[in-house]
C-alpha cells in the first residue's frame, strides 16, 4: 500500500483540499483570487495553509427575497433562504393603498397591485413580528404575528 507521508503525500492532498473548497465554497465571491493566490505559493506547506485558511471562511446565510433586487454586476450563487421573520420598523400606505414595511433587518417588502388584501391597522404596528415565506410561482406571503390574513408582497430593499 502506498505512504501517503512525505512529498508524495502532500500534492495529492493538496490536490483533494483543492477539489474540496471548489464544491463547499463555490459560493465565495472572492474565491477564484483567493485560490490563485494559494496556487501560486511555492512552499508546499504555505501552499496548503493558504488552502486551509480558505476551507474554513463561513459560509454566506441565505437572504429571503435576493432574486428579486437588482443584480450586482459580478453576482455570486447565493443560496436562498425559505422564510424569515422580522420586527416592523415602520409602515406606509401608498396611495394606491397597498402596504409597505420596512423591517428591522433593514430590508423594505411591498404589497404587490394583483394583492385584493386590504391592510387595516390595529394599534401599534412597529415591533410587531412578520413572517415572509415562499409562495408558489416566485411570489411571497407577508403574515402579521397573530393574524390569519396573508398578503402578497415584493422586496424593494
Amino acid at each position: 500500500m502506498p505512504s501517503m507521508g512525505g512529498s508524495k503525500g502532500i500534492p495529492v492532498f493538496s490536490l483533494t483540499a483543492l477539489l474540496l473548497l471548489l464544491t463547499a465554497a463555490a459560493t465565495a465571491q472572492d474565491l477564484p483570487a483567493d485560490i490563485a493566490k494559494c496556487a501560486a505559493i511555492t512552499d508546499s506547506r504555505e501552499r496548503l495553509a493558504c488552502y486551509d485558511a480558505v476551507a474554513q471562511r463561513p459560509a454566506p446565510k441565505p437572504e429571503l427575497g435576493r432574486e428579486q433586487l437588482p443584480k450586482p454586476e459580478n453576482p455570486a450563487a447565493t443560496e436562498q433562504a425559505d422564510s424569515l421573520t422580522a420586527a416592523v420598523s415602520s409602515v406606509s400606505l401608498m396611495p394606491t393603498g397597498r402596504l409597505v414595511l420596512a423591517l428591522d433587518n433593514g430590508q423594505v417588502w411591498q404589497q404587490i397591485d394583483g394583492d385584493g388584501a386590504r391592510f387595516t391597522p390595529q394599534g401599534k404596528v412597529e415591533g410587531v413580528a412578520v413572517t415572509i415565506s415562499r409562495g408558489l410561482f416566485g411570489s411571497y406571503n407577508l403574515q402579521f404575528a397573530g393574524h390569519n390574513t396573508l398578503y402578497k408582497v415584493r422586496r424593494v430593499k
